[in-house]
């Protein structure tokens, strides 16, 4: 373990970050949500961020030309980055501006172990971690070691940022949500808790977000329901 690295990012993840083996864990806030972090140091950089429940969805993120892969619609992003997934839909919902401002900025320069013809010294040239979601998890990696405390902190923030997306979708219906009266989640969970609720003749009617199973690509719905009254 390299304990020098280890006391940087304790210092920089703040007080609720602690040692527990070869990794240090922590809570990170990013914006009004608290993520449960683990960063990984030997003998491999990795980063683990829980998110919310996902109801089985899948989405890796990693820097290199997009040749079959889905796009978001946006240029620059999908010119940049290659993205798998298992629900396009979601994949578009998920990769919202901020979560794709965060992955554009997390690039970095380094250079590379090839050797140029020309000078016969290694190659100058960028990347940016891999970005993997699956069951419930973020897990971000590099495949090999990182000895940056600066690139970790990039590495975590980029991967809450990501996670939490969950409350900014969720928040994106506060506003929908006092218009009609009802109320808002603070956070999304996919074939969970309604994202919104509003009452009307005693009845409360309800809107949830569910992936139906293996139907299409595009597995994302949204399902508004009411319990049936007897007669």
């Amino acid at each position: 373990m390299d304990r020098k690295l280890v006391g940087e990012l304790i210092a920089r993840l703040g007080g609720k970050a602690r040692v527990e083996g070869d990794t240090v864990r922590a809570l990170v806030q990013h914006g009004d949500a608290w993520l449960s972090t683990r960063v990984r140091t030997s003998p491999v950089a990795e980063v683990f961020v829980m998110t919310r429940a996902l109801d089985g969805f899948e989405l890796s993120v990693r820097w290199g030309d997009r040749w079959r892969d889905p796009d978001v619609g946006d240029r620059v992003f999908d010119s940049t980055f290659a993205v798998t997934t298992n629900d396009e839909a979601m994949m578009r919902a998920w990769l919202d501006e901020t979560s794709r401002a965060a992955l554009l900025a997390s690039k970095y320069a380094y250079v590379s172990d090839d050797l140029s013809l020309a000078t016969m010294q290694g190659i100058p040239t960028t990347r940016t971690w891999t970005y993997e979601l699956a069951n419930d998890e973020l897990v971000v990696t590099k495949g090999g070691p990182e000895s940056d405390a600066d690139r970790f902190l990039v590495a975590v923030t980029t991967a809450c940022a990501i996670a939490a997306r969950s409350q900014r979708w969720a928040a994106s219906y506060a506003d929908t949500a006092r218009k009609i009266g009802g109320s808002a989640a603070s956070e999304v969970v996919i074939g969970g808790d309604p994202v919104m609720t509003v009452t009307r003749s005693a009845i409360d009617v309800t809107m949830r977000l569910v992936r139906r199973e293996r139907t299409s690509a595009d597995r994302l719905r949204t399902i508004v329901s009411a319990p049936r009254i007897g007669e």
